[in-house]
């Protein structure tokens, strides 16, 4: 596999040998194409800006669209500019994640996993956004870390186009210190969201409900 992510290579085609005839019984006509996406994992080296290619191991670059993101121990990493959609992050205990101005797109394409997961780690949200995003039905916090207090949100937005009807579920308490809005896009009346909280939730801005599905 090529040593970059996103990238996409050829592997087979199927074949089954029997050695002891010294033939091939089964080989099938095509190959397999297969992603590999590496895990962004932050490391010193960009002065802790995570639009700085040199604050990541593993995928060597700023993580895109198609990577998972890891805050190591005893790392800080700040979102200095607007960061290109990830599939999930997570904070490991004794990292820091500091969330500047810039909005923070989670588009968990995998639809497996939980988006966010804070193991013990710090988040500061700072006057920034996370958006929450999924084709499918996903966990969105997780983790053994906590979402409240010091590691309160500022904004949360889950924004999407509708297709069928998914459940987020939140799995943690969470504070978020401005608004959470909801803004689904198109979709049939069947097409519902829901979100099934995970303990005490505190907004204190507005929380708004606003599109079509």
């Amino acid at each position: 596999a090529p040593d970059i992510s996103p990238e996409f290579y050829l592997l087979g085609p199927l074949r089954f040998t029997d050695f002891g005839l010294g033939q091939n019984i089964f080989q099938e006509v095509r190959q397999w194409q297969i992603a590999s996406d590496l895990v962004c994992t932050s490391k010193a080296g960009g002065g802790g800006l995570w639009n700085n290619a040199a604050s990541w191991a593993g995928c060597a670059r700023v993580p895109t669209t198609a990577d998972t993101v890891i805050i190591s121990t005893a790392q800080a990493i700040t979102i200095d500019s607007a960061p290109n959609s990830v599939i999930s992050v997570t904070i490991n205990s004794g990292a820091t994640l500091n969330g500047g101005s810039a909005t923070l797109k989670i588009n968990n394409t995998a639809a497996s996993g939980t988006s966010f997961t804070n193991n013990g780690g710090t988040w500061n949200s700072g006057t920034g956004t996370v958006n929450f995003g999924s084709v499918a039905s996903i966990n969105v916090l997780g983790g053994t870390g906590t979402f409240t207090g010091s590691n309160k949100f500022n904004n949360v937005t889950m924004t999407f186009a509708t297709s069928v009807a998914r459940i987020y579920t939140m799995g943690k308490a969470v504070d978020i210190g401005g608004n959470w809005t909801m803004t689904p896009s198109g979709g049939a009346n069947g097409d519902n969201l829901t979100v099934n909280l995970g303990g005490a939730t505190t907004v204190t801005g507005t929380i708004t409900l606003n599109g079509t599905g």
